[in-house]
């Protein structure tokens, strides 16, 4: 095999995945807000305070940015009543909300 035969093969085999990864479809997703649960010693003795909010909001809106841009998913916003649901007793106990 001559090597302008193989670098045609390379060409054509790089070119032919590089177009099926382009023709994917980015899948749908939905980030929920971030929860922590302190089981420390002293949890509970310091309530969370307007800044460990502000940060869990930030850390959210920042997974929501990094999943857009690596081109693999769409975020889609959760609707006002999922985020309801879970509100008043969080992600892990709010009765498959999450599915």
């Amino acid at each position: 095999m001559s090597i302008r035969t193989l670098t045609v093969l390379v060409t054509l085999l790089v070119g032919t995945c590089a177009f099926a990864h382009a023709q994917t479809k980015p899948m749908s997703i939905e980030v929920f807000p971030f929860e922590l649960e302190d089981k420390s010693a002293g949890a509970g003795i310091i309530p969370p305070d307007e800044h460990d909010r502000r940060y869990l909001s930030e850390l959210a809106q920042v997974a929501k940015d990094m999943l857009s841009q690596s081109g693999r998913f769409t975020v889609v916003d959760a609707p006002a009543t999922d985020e309801q649901a879970v509100a008043p007793h969080g992600l892990r106990n709010c009765g498959g909300c999450e599915s």
